[in-house]
């Protein structure tokens, strides 16, 4: 019941489950559309989308990571007001998935293989930076008693909107509007669609996280102050104390 009525978690999960169904249904689908469209064999592909995939996803996941605990620095006690780290969490997976968006949306109409592949990478990396902020979205937007469940309740639904369904709508689109040709201009250009599809579909996570960001900024305002640790002169400990004396004295 917590969960259900929490809608910073509600649409924490919706967006992350869209970014699976992206994930997943260009994980699947891009081999065979390289291949079609862009003439490449088995083995380049698999090289080169292999390499991609480590360069964009270490490095996203990386620049992620590091961003967060940079904003999280700037705040007192690093991050310890209430919402403080749940708002720079969402803030990052908001731009990252924003900087994702127009690299996704072209890639289907692309017939070159450079452009394609650069768009790719900034792609992979943009979304693999909103991985760790992603998580800590979950965790910090619901109380700690709960946060186990939290992530079960996530994982099975990120299976059930993400991954589960996105490669089987694909090919049903792709179909659709190929009329079953497994060759040919048809067949093309029912990939295409297909894969567009897919990066409309990722249009809606955009929303959510936008959504998510703005309801943790609304809670922040909303949640008491908390209670700062006083910050200590330079002289250290004992010159802080001594002044507290001589307060005291006066």
């Amino acid at each position: 019941r917590m969960l259900a009525t929490n809608s910073v978690f509600i649409f924490s999960v919706l967006g992350i489950a869209a970014y699976t169904f992206l994930v997943q249904g260009v994980g699947f689908w891009t081999p065979t559309f390289v291949q079609t469209l862009l003439h490449m064999s088995q083995a380049d592909t698999g090289y080169l989308l292999g390499a991609i995939t480590v360069i964009g996803g270490i490095g996203g996941a990386m620049t992620g990571s590091t961003l967060l605990d940079k904003l999280l620095s700037k705040e007192p006690n690093f991050g310890a007001p209430p919402g403080a780290r749940l708002e720079a969490a969402a803030k990052i997976t908001t731009g990252f998935s924003i900087l994702a968006l127009p690299c996704v949306v072209p890639m289907a109409f692309i017939g070159s293989k450079i452009p394609f592949f650069l768009l790719l990478l900034v792609a992979q990396f943009c979304l693999f930076a909103t991985t760790t902020p992603g998580v800590v979205m979950i965790l910090e937007g619901v109380p700690e008693e709960i946060r186990s469940t939290a992530l079960g309740v996530e994982a099975c639904a990120l299976h059930v909107l993400g991954d589960l369904p996105s490669q089987f709508l694909v090919g049903v689109v792709a179909s659709a509007v190929s009329g079953g040709a497994e060759a040919g201009p048809k067949y093309a250009k029912g990939l295409r669609t297909g894969v567009f599809f897919i990066a409309c579909y990722y249009t809606t996570a955009v929303v959510y996280f936008a959504i998510a960001w703005y309801l943790s900024k609304m809670r922040r305002k909303q949640s008491p102050a908390s209670v700062v640790a006083p910050r200590l002169p330079p002289g250290g400990l004992e010159t802080f104390q001594s002044t507290g004396d001589r307060d005291a004295s006066v």
